[in-house]
């Protein structure tokens, strides 16, 4: 059994991922767990010794060799940010089973500002990176930009 999982922080990996990985393998000693791994906060991944000899991070620019060479039974991701929309857009083109745990809630009223903007520009050329992605993989592209826009776009405030 092969399963990916995707977050784009370390840290959600050391929260979230390990407790995941950790009950998988507990059930299956034999699981392969691969982290597609962004690390847009650029901490350590932390593994525990039971799930150290299961888990492989893998680039992102690596998953489809790996998804060649260990075909998966399914897809986790933490969240539902573009990156995550993405990578579950990609697995569900290739018929693979999709989860999304979601560990918070989405807050329509969470204001973004500019100069949050300004700072996390690395990670949002990297997001608009994914976005160009999730459109060409969509049939109707026209709604994917719509939904995306609603989502999170529109959000913006000026502070």
């Amino acid at each position: 059994m092969n399963i990916f999982f995707y977050d784009n922080f370390s840290s959600s990996y050391n929260r979230f991922g390990n407790r995941v990985a950790e009950k998988l393998v507990r059930r299956n000693s034999k699981i392969k767990i691969f982290y597609i791994h962004d690390n847009y906060d650029r901490k350590k991944l932390l593994l525990s010794k039971e799930i150290e000899n299961n888990v492989i991070a893998i680039q992102p620019s690596r998953v489809q060799d790996f998804v060649q060479e260990y075909p998966p039974s399914s897809f986790l991701c933490f969240s539902y940010r573009i990156p995550d929309m993405y990578w579950t857009t990609f697995f569900n083109k290739i018929d693979v089973p999709t989860y999304q745990v979601m560990h918070g809630i989405y807050v329509k009223t969470y204001k973004r500002n500019f100069a949050f903007l300004l700072k996390e520009l690395p990670r949002i050329a990297s997001y608009l990176k994914y976005l160009f992605k999730i459109i060409l993989l969509c049939d109707n592209k026209k709604q994917v930009i719509i939904n995306l826009v609603k989502k999170d776009l529109a959000y913006i405030k000026e502070s």
